[in-house]
């Protein structure tokens, strides 16, 4: 009896078998994606969904075949042939969720997968309850189980190639889902259609089943549909379940990079603090100063080695002891310093006596600052100390001889007011001896002036030839001559008395003073005077008028001989100072004898070719040293001279 089948049913069975390929394919990737805890709800529900979906394909292909006699199906049989399904797809699945296997195990795998697709079909087959019973052609058969064998082990080679082998994108993922789905639904599809074509009916079989079945096309419907919306809830919980998937790894891998860029940065962190640890340590080792630290309790803690060196403990003998370098007297005065420490304050300095090992004491300049724990309460301090020794007894040196200097400047004090006192009796009597000079000497040289032009007049042309009256004259010259000496005497006198008061003086109006006074007084000589304008100076007026008449003096006297005279005042600038200048071109003077310029009664000219005292010179370079000050002359014979001085 020969056997039709229903086109529509039969794409039906197609469709369903792809769709149920798919479904298998991303339960896979689920599958192996799960961890470990949700595994087995997804083999369970994996198992269900693809095996249904296989004996749903596999019904809808037996509801598709005709026959010309009525048939129906046995529903125990029918729905106990699920089962193998089942239990072939859970197979499957956990083969795939072992991952990578050898050869021998994928074909054993997929050996019993097939048989139990192979079960379900021929137990479905059964169901017919067909008498005669149907026979089976040995070669479709056999070719039927190898399809079967076949599929299986193409789904679990695809299945597994997938999970070693994802695809780049969500969309490629799809695409090579779909591509695997389409080709193990048309290989299931392949195995239930050769395993049909297999069948053989006898011309009088008859089906024993209950015809109070549903319609073929109907009951196809319901079977198909229903499988439908099982694969489309399996596929959108699978899709949920990934997306929930990827966004947990993603979340994960955000808070792994995270995590671990906060690890690097702690690592970072640890190993700077490490390194400044280290430098820390370093410059406290071979640090010149002493370093130790000290508990709240006062106990050392840290004891470098220029501590050793300066007290001559060794770290080993005072660690864990209290300070042994506070003698003591002394151990108040410590206290007192800790707990300014411990009481909060940054910095305490002070200089404090200690003690070494071997009992002689050492000063030292020591600097205390708290030390704080990881909750910023204070748990010791640290000292830096200093020797001050040397300088301790520098400072005494230094006091004892300020002391000494003291006395010895009040000794000499006492000197120079005995000296003062001398001399202020020396200016007395110095004054004593300038009032006789001046009224004592005068009287006898006005008498002898006196009477010699008496005589000189009365007995003119009488008793007293021209030889007597030259004498005479000689004598009248030379009383006027000492009374010019006397002057000049007392001028110097008074310029070494006078007292210096300083003030604002323009010496170029002073020079200006001076030169009018010598012009008016010899108004027949034709003399070119220069003065530079506005010559300030702070000096004393009454001193700079009579060193400027004695200089412009001079040179109007020396160079009285000049025809074309020419007298110059002015000032200019030397190491930063000003310095004041009086210049002629008269008769100059020999520079050998520059030293003998500024004496008292010191000529280098005879009273025949320029009349004078020697005292003038003398008195300028008086005054000037009275202004702290100092003169000089520069000049050669017949080349004029020029007379600096500085106030």
């Amino acid at each position: 009896m020969a056997g039709t089948y229903d086109i529509w049913l039969v794409g039906l069975s197609i469709v369903i078998a792809i769709i149920a390929s798919y479904a298998t394919l991303d339960l896979a990737s689920r599958l192996t994606a799960s961890p470990d805890s949700a595994a087995a709800y997804w083999l369970v529900g994996g198992s269900l969904s693809m095996g249904i979906g296989i004996w749903a394909m596999h019904f809808i292909g037996m509801l598709a075949f005709r026959l010309p006699i009525p048939l129906a199906y046995d529903i125990p049989i029918t729905l106990g042939s699920m089962l193998p399904a089942v239990l072939a797809s859970a197979l499957a699945l956990f083969v795939i969720r072992r991952g990578s296997t050898g050869w021998r195990v994928l074909l054993m795998s997929s050996t019993a997968i097939g048989l139990g697709i192979v079960v379900m079909h021929y137990s479905g087959m059964a169901a017919l309850r067909m008498t005669p019973p149907i026979r089976y052609d040995p070669v479709l058969f056999a070719a039927s189980v190898l399809v079967a064998i076949a599929a299986s082990l193409a789904a679990l080679q695809l299945a597994l190639k997938l999970k070693l082998r994802p695809a780049g994108s969500v969309a490629a993922a799809m695409w090579h889902k779909l591509a695997g789905a389409v080709a193990m639904g048309l290989a299931i599809a392949g195995m239930h259609y050769a395993g049909m074509a297999a069948a053989l009916f006898d011309p009088q079989s008859v089906c024993l089943a209950s015809p109070r079945g549903l319609d073929p096309q109907g009951l196809a419907v319901i079977v198909g549909g229903g499988t439908i919306l099982i694969f489309l809830f399996t596929i959108a919980t699978s899709a949920f379940d990934e997306t929930l998937q990827l966004r947990a790894t993603a979340m994960a891998k955000t808070m792994t990079q995270e995590l671990r860029g906060s690890r690097e940065r702690l690592e970072q962190s640890e190993q700077a603090l490490r390194e400044a640890h280290q430098k820390l340590e370093m410059i406290i080792q071979g640090s010149p100063l002493a370093i130790y630290t000290r508990d709240v309790h006062g106990i050392v803690t840290g004891w470098n080695p220029a501590a050793e060196r300066m007290f001559g403990w060794r770290a080993a003998e005072i660690l864990g002891q209290p300070l042994l370098t506070v003698p003591e007297e002394k151990r108040n005065e410590t206290e007192s310093l800790r707990r300014r420490v411990l009481n909060g304050e940054n910095f305490v300095q002070a200089e404090v006596r200690r003690r070494k090992r071997d009992g002689s004491p050492i000063d030292i300049s020591t600097t205390l600052g708290p030390l704080r724990d990881s909750t910023g309460q204070i748990s010791g301090y640290l000292a830096i100390a200093a020797d001050i020794t040397e300088r301790k007894r520098a400072e005494e040196e230094i006091r004892s001889l300020n002391q000494e200097l003291e006395a010895r400047v009040a000794e000499r004090t006492r000197q120079l007011e005995a000296a003062n006192n001398e001399l202020e009796f020396t200016n007395k009597e110095l004054e004593s001896f300038s009032y006789s000079v001046a009224h004592d000497l005068r009287s006898p040289l006005r008498a002898i002036n006196g009477f010699s032009a008496i005589l000189s007049e009365e007995y003119a042309g009488k008793a007293l030839d021209d030889t007597a009256q030259g004498y005479l004259q000689r004598v009248r010259t030379a009383t006027d001559r000492m009374g010019e000496l006397i002057d000049d005497l007392l001028d110097l006198t008074r310029v070494s008395r006078a007292e210096v008061r300083r003030d604002e003086v323009d010496l170029s109006a002073v020079a200006h003073a001076v030169a009018s006074i010598l012009k008016g007084a010899d108004p027949q000589r034709n003399v070119e005077i220069v003065i530079a304008p506005a010559t300030p100076a702070r000096a004393d007026p009454g001193l700079m008028r009579i060193a400027l008449e004695n200089l412009f003096g001079n040179a109007w006297k020396f160079t009285s001989k000049s025809e074309n005279a020419r007298i110059e005042f002015g000032a200019a600038a030397m190491a930063g100072r000003p310095v004041y200048f009086v210049r002629d071109n008269g008769v100059g003077f020999d520079p050998v004898f520059r030293d003998k310029l500024f004496g008292q009664f010191q000529r280098l000219h005879s009273e025949h070719e320029f009349e004078g005292t020697g005292i003038g010179l003398a008195i300028v370079d008086r005054i000037v040293r009275r202004h702290a000050g100092k003169i000089w002359a520069e000049g050669a014979v017949g080349q004029g001279a020029t007379f600096y001085f500085t106030l």
